[in-house]
């Protein structure tokens, strides 16, 4: 075939076209990829003390919001009473509004700075002196989906896995 001198350079201006569509949807790609991207999910900054506060000769889990953001009411605290095998407790800040409630309404718009809590309280009747025995906390936000406390409150007895111990013949 012979090319005639009117269509000269017909080949490298398709073959220039074909490399500028790749190139445009190979940056297409890659922009709506980097742009698709939420970014970080939000996060909380809080300063929680947790600590085993004793009246009366009983012994409770305190927690006090000392520094950062207010918690929502949808806030959860976990409490793990004798270890592992232990009781499991759980509570919402909304909960502990409601059992709140009768007396006063410091938790109404969430844990504000300076609130201190006794998550315990509503399970008051379960759960006599913690006096000496093993106590875990956690207290995730819901909110940001984020752990804001976790640790162990107090060192002691925890619930064996198997049995209650004893000597076995």
């Amino acid at each position: 075939m012979k090319i005639k001198t009117n269509n000269k350079a017909v080949a490298e201006i398709v073959g220039s076209v074909l490399l500028l569509a790749i190139a445009v949807a190979v940056f297409s790609v890659i922009y709506a990829q980097v742009l698709s991207d939420p970014g970080p999910s939000p996060e909380t900054y809080v300063t929680l003390v947790g600590k085993m506060e004793s009246k009366d000769g009983i012994t409770t889990v305190a927690f006090e919001n000392r520094r950062g953001e207010t918690l929502g009411n949808d806030t959860n605290i976990i409490l793990k009473i004798g270890g592992s095998y232990g009781f499991t407790k759980s509570v919402t800040i909304e909960e502990l509004n409601a059992y709140y409630s009768s007396s006063n309404n410091f938790l109404e718009n969430g844990w504000n700075i300076g609130d201190k809590i006794h998550p315990l309280s509503i399970f008051s009747s379960e759960f006599g002196n913690l006096k000496d025995v093993a106590v875990d906390a956690t207290i995730v936000d819901k909110k940001s989906n984020s752990i804001v406390f976790w640790g162990r409150l107090q060192e002691g007895y925890e619930v064996p896995p198997f049995g209650r111990g004893g000597i076995w013949h």
